[in-house]
């Protein structure tokens, strides 16, 4: 799985210019908005697939990921990785949402509920509050208070993590039930998009976080699953 993160600083640009791509090993690729060019960027400490990340507008944190809870810190000015704190679990097929000060990992084969939370400056992990529901395979969008997880195992279910009191309640159902699936957002709603439900899907749900419910989205313009999401905005991870 291919994950990307909104946020960063590169050659003095500004917070949100570029993307970065990385796992299906331990490469990356740092895709410039403006020019819609892609270089190669500075190999991760780890080698893995369906891994998640997280980040903020200095660094990236990737983890999880072919069974394992290694994380590598990328730091976004000089391109460079280093090995990070452990998350808690081990996992794959995991999501990960989050703000400016914390990554909260979630999900993952078993399926379970369990999550991690990866503090940026002392680059540690804790345990946190399980979500209210076992997936794997599932997708997370967030603004800077909540991280919705969704989907996953087959579901539509959807699970609210906040991250001031790292708790997590029962959120609106997506308006389609899949796994595999994809999510970005901004700071007021996250879209869900593609994934499996017994074919390839382009079916896609936005999620509302101030009322915590989601209606059915325009559909992508392809079917997919095993997809990733993005989008160009500093405050919102994918």
């Amino acid at each position: 799985m291919i994950i990307s993160i909104p946020w960063g600083l590169s050659g003095g640009g500004k917070v949100g210019t570029f993307a970065l791509f990385g796992g299906s090993g331990s490469t990356t690729s740092v895709y410039t908005y403006s020019s819609n060019t892609a270089v190669a960027g500075g190999n991760l400490s780890y080698a893995a697939n369906e891994l998640a990340a997280a980040g903020n507008s200095t660094v990236g944190v990737f983890g999880g990921g072919s069974g394992s809870s290694i994380t590598s810190v990328y730091t976004y000015s000089s391109n460079t990785a280093v090995a990070g704190g452990n998350l808690s679990y081990v996992t794959n097929a995991l999501a990960a949402a989050g703000n400016s000060t914390v990554g909260v990992f979630g999900g993952g084969v078993g399926p379970v509920s369990t999550t991690s939370v990866y503090t940026y400056s002392s680059n540690t992990a804790v345990a946190g509050g399980n979500l209210s529901y076992a997936a794997n395979a599932l997708a997370a969008a967030g603004n800077s208070t909540v991280g919705v997880f969704g989907g996953g195992s087959g579901s539509s279910i959807t699970s609210v993590y906040t991250y001031s009191s790292n708790t997590a309640v029962a959120g609106g159902n997506l308006s389609y039930a899949a796994y595999e699936l994809a999510a970005a957002g901004n700071s007021t709603v996250g879209v869900f998009g593609g994934g499996y439900n017994g074919a390839a899907l382009s079916t896609t749900s936005v999620y509302t976080y101030s009322s915590n419910t989601a209606v059915a989205g325009g559909n992508l313009s392809y079917a997919a699953y095993t997809l990733a999401a993005c989008a160009p905005n500093p405050r919102v991870n994918c």
